[in-house]
């Protein structure tokens, strides 16, 4: 009703604004001119623009109402007055405009404890702009909030505005930031069936305490104690007690003004079991089918929590089969006088959906092609979530790219759904240098140029250089993920690397070459070819290791299926590899051996971001030769060694495995030499220390043996130790700074260290 009282008062002053100007002025005759008067900073072109009112027209008072109308919906202008006057040969038309003041200068005062750089990004208006009241109000309450969300519950903000000499105003926004509000005491009224740290866990609220300046806990946010409610309300739903309901939070100051008590009061009702699951409207998919697998089954504990994920389990079935426009409503219906509910899932399946045109955006750079044959969906292909899910990792995990979106848009009146491939690229070329200490490899020098995606082709080359004092490696890599065309992957690698360790150096040079094809979504197949020429030089003459300078010639076959969710920070899946390597033979040159391996990796996603990850590796190495110092020679150089930093912290690096006195009668004595058969497990928990800068903690228990040719396989031999350490992705690769302790007190360990602190530059597990 006010709102058509406005709009009444608004014709009458409209009506009475023309009729004062040109009562007189004769509707049809001809407008000869329209002039503007009083504008500054408005153009009198763009106002006379946006009037339908014309030179040559006929002059109509209905017209010159509309235009009125119009100007004031440009929000330049305080008044408008429109002067008709008859003159020869028609009408002369003058728009008489009051504009509204411009903002001339823009400023903010009294902020000590928020930085500018903070403030500005709150105030959307500009110097320039008209001046808006409402506008100035959207951006105190803005900076309200930004006050009020870094504990600042009494802090004002006025907007002082001032006129100047020429008409413009100066906007000043007036900041009282008064001082924090630390949290005393948190209360919980009401609360039987819950304990109160029980309670406590589940809210972002925390009492002040002298960590509070590390972690900025501790501070009263009126927001954030609102949104605590919820999540006390949220955990009372998700044990069965549907009827709780928690009030807003009760704040008592205290009397100098600096500290507050918060009460959240609770009434938590009965606690509610389930009595049956049922579905309908289900004509395409069978009840039992989707009923089987929810998590809210019959006698179990209602939860508000497991009806939302069957809601998504049931959506992603649907989903599945081409269900794009899938409505599921869950219903909860108690049953009288039990403290029991019906959950009932009505489903409304509407019709299958298929994939219309797709559209990329933001690829500036990565060409097309490469985008699209990662995608697992094409254009005509019933719409399928898992394939969808499944092409947004493999666009993630390309690493081209800061973020990947793919948006579902239909066609309006179809059934038809376009996707937008949206994405935001991201620098894919690098140059690094650092310098630094590792523990396996003393001072280091690391030194790498590289492109992943060149010329937007997806081909990725590297070119690595490390220079320390126990290893030097120079190696060069070129991948072609779709080579000549075809869907199979090349790759070549040209190396050089020379290793000191406390018996001999090693030395390695040789290349690579290997093709791997997809042989499903999750599985790929791999073949390689390795020459490789290998030198060992003993670090004293009298040390008993034989100088040896032969050449290995290899073939590998692996097989690998990766459902690991992401290459660069994974929290679910797994990858399994298992690869036979055969040397010598009918491929020539000096070694002839054999080697198997395995390799498991496993991620599962817990609490808080935390992931827990599962290493294991095994590998068994079996020789051809006849000669004694040649099978010795075999197992030096491809044999498995364990200790260090990518294998069994704690323990010195090759410390852990057999030793040349094995074979002479004298276990555990002389220089070391490869075992032929290894097991090694890592069991590590991750968890985020400051992840707006990927800095990561990790806890580990590792276990691991080597064992040589003439030993028998005890996994009571097995080494253990346990650790902590943190790492960070930092922008010259993957930083690690661990510390390994042992649990195993064993006698053939040449390493007499308890612990270690272990330092690298490299990749993780």
């Amino acid at each position: 009703m006010k709102y058509l009282l406005a709009l009444f008062v608004c014709g009458l002053v409209l009506t009475a604004s023309i009729r004062n100007s040109y009562s007189d002025a004769p509707e049809g005759k001809r407008v000869v001119s329209i002039h503007v008067a009083g504008n500054h900073r408005v153009d009198s072109q763009t106002i006379i623009s946006k009037c339908l009112t014309r030179e040559g027209k006929g002059y109509s008072s209905y017209l010159v109402r509309n235009d009125i109308a119009t100007l004031f919906q440009l929000g330049q202008f305080n008044d408008i007055q429109v002067d008709a006057q008859e003159v020869e040969g028609g009408v002369a038309l003058t728009f008489r405009v009051q504009e509204k003041p411009a903002i001339v200068t823009l400023a903010h005062k009294g902020n000590d404890k928020i930085r500018d750089d903070k403030i500005d990004p709150e105030i959307h208006v500009k110097v320039g702009d008209v001046y808006d009241a409402r506008r100035a109000e959207e951006d105190r309450k803005r900076l309200l909030e930004l006050y009020q969300k870094d504990g600042y519950v009494f802090a004002e903000v006025t907007p002082k505005v001032e006129t100047t000499d020429k008409g413009g105003v100066s906007l000043t926004y007036q900041i009282d930031e008064g001082s924090k509000v630390e949290v005393r005491k948190i209360v919980f009224s009401g609360n039987s069936h819950f304990k109160e740290r029980e309670i406590r866990k589940v809210i972002a609220t925390k009492t002040h305490n002298m960590l509070s300046w590390l972690t900025s806990s501790g501070i009263y946010n009126r927001e954030l104690a609102k949104v605590d409610s919820d999540r006390i309300r949220e955990l009372y739903h998700n044990n069965g007690y549907i009827e709780a309901k928690v009030g807003s939070p009760e704040v008592q100051l205290s009397k100098d003004r600096k500290e507050v008590t918060v009460t959240f009061p609770i009434v938590e009702g009965r606690q509610f079991t389930v009595h049956s699951v049922a579905v309908r409207g289900n004509d395409h998919l069978a009840t039992d089918a989707l009923v089987t697998d929810l998590n809210t089954q019959s006698a179990a504990i209602y939860s508000r929590e497991a009806v939302r994920k069957d809601i998504a389990k049931l959506t992603e079935q649907y989903g599945n089969l081409g269900y794009f426009f899938v409505d599921i409503v869950p219903r909860t219906v108690p049953v009288e006088e039990k403290t029991e509910v019906d959950v009932i899932f009505d489903i409304d399946e509407g019709k299958q959906a298929y994939i219309g045109r797709i559209d990329l955006t933001g690829n500036d750079r990565t060409r097309d092609k490469v985008i699209r044959r990662e995608l697992r969906f094409q254009e005509g292909d019933l719409y399928n979530s898992q394939a969808v899910r499944r092409s947004f990792e493999r666009l993630n995990n390309l690493g081209y790219f800061d973020n990947v979106e793919i948006i579902p848009k239909r066609e309006v009146g179809t059934d038809i759904l376009d996707a937008e491939i949206r994405v935001k690229e991201r620098p894919t070329g690098s140059l690094t240098m650092g310098a630094g200490w590792g523990s396996a490899d003393g001072f280091l020098a690391t030194f790498s140029v590289s492109e992943a995606n060149i010329l937007g082709t997806g081909r990725k080359v590297n070119l690595a250089l490390e220079l320390g004092e126990q290893r030097t490696r120079v190696n060069l890599r070129y991948l072609e993920p779709y080579l000549l065309g075809s869907d199979l992957t090349g790759q070549v690698d040209i190396f050089n690397t020379l290793e000191q360790f406390n018996d001999f150096d090693r030395k390695s040079k040789g290349f690579g070459l290997t093709v791997s094809k997809e042989i499903s979504e999750y599985d790929s197949a791999e073949l390689g070819y390795r020459l490789d020429s290998l030198k060992i030089e003993p670090s004293s003459s009298d040390n008993g290791v034989d100088p040896t300078d032969t050449i290995s010639s290899s073939l590998r076959l692996g097989w690998i299926r990766n459902t690991v969710d992401s290459r660069f920070d994974p929290t679910r899946g797994y990858r399994l590899e298992l690869s036979g390597e055969w040397a010598g033979g009918p491929l020539g040159f000096d070694n002839d051996y054999e080697k198997v391996s395995a390799n498991y990796n496993w991620f599962h996603k817990l609490l808080w971001k935390t992931v827990v990850g599962l290493h294991l590796r095994s590998g068994y190495l079996a020789d051809r030769e006849d000669d004694a110092q040649d099978k010795e020679d075999i197992y030096r150089l491809e044999g498995y060694y364990l200790g260090g930093i990518n294998s069994l912290r704690g323990y010195e690096p090759r410390s852990v495995g057999p030793k040349s006195g094995d074979l002479t009668g004298q276990p555990h004595e002389g220089i070391a030499l490869g075992g032929n058969f290894m097991l090694l497990s890592n069991l590590e928990l991750t968890f985020p220390l400051v992840e707006e800068a990927g800095l990561k903690g990790v806890v580990f228990l590792d276990a691991g043996d080597a064992w040589g040719r003439q030993e028998t396989v005890d996994l009571g031999d097995l080494k253990y130790s346990t650790g902590f350490g943190v790492r960070w992705l930092s922008p010259m690769g993957p930083l690690r700074l661990e510390w390994g302790y042992k649990l195993s007190d064993a006698d053939d360990i040449s390493d007499t260290n308890d612990s270690r602190f272990e330092f690298s530059i490299g990749s993780f597990f």
